[in-house]
């Protein structure tokens, strides 16, 4: 059977669908990522590249780690909500078991929740120079695009003049 493995790192998506939400009114974005640098992907230059193996031949065997153009601490990613949503924001890097109460307080199965607090555990481990922050070309090597950014992801979310 012919294969190919895709390898993203965390979704940018994730920012825009969790983290912004969890943001409390004093500003806060809470995560357990430590100091980690991860090379966050968006689910659509996933799915592009994606498409690129199922469509042209070559690619039996192969393996593609599918990352964004930079890595981002979530100090990093505070402040580029900060400046999307025009009002300044920090990072507070919460102990696992504060993630781990939290998220089974809002209904979510167990299973989940320690897979999400051990995919936090192994991001820390990797630190600010491991494997979760290595930056690859596979997105614009194969579909010829530069990968999205998330202040291009942030952008894409304020409304404009005719949707306010």
């Amino acid at each position: 059977m012919d294969y190919a493995i895709v390898r993203p790192n965390q979704f940018l998506q994730s920012v825009s669908e969790s983290t912004i939400p969890s943001i409390d009114e004093d500003g806060h974005v809470y995560v357990d990522a430590g100091d980690a640098r991860i090379s966050t992907a968006d689910t659509r230059d996933v799915a592009a590249v994606a498409s690129i193996l199922l469509t042209e031949g070559g690619h039996n065997g192969a393996h593609y780690d599918v990352t964004g153009p930079q890595a981002l601490s979530y100090h990093d990613v505070a402040s580029e909500l900060s400046s999307a949503l025009g009002r300044e924001l920090s990072y507070v890097d919460v102990p696992d078991d504060a993630v781990r109460d939290s998220l089974l307080g809002l209904g979510l199965d167990r299973w989940f929740v320690d897979a999400l607090v051990g995919l936090y555990q192994d991001y820390r481990r990797s630190s600010t120079d491991g494997y979760a922050s290595v930056v690859t070309d596979t997105v614009e090597r194969l579909t010829g695009a530069r990968p999205r950014s998330l202040a291009g992801l942030l952008s894409e979310l304020q409304p404009t003049a005719e949707e306010s």
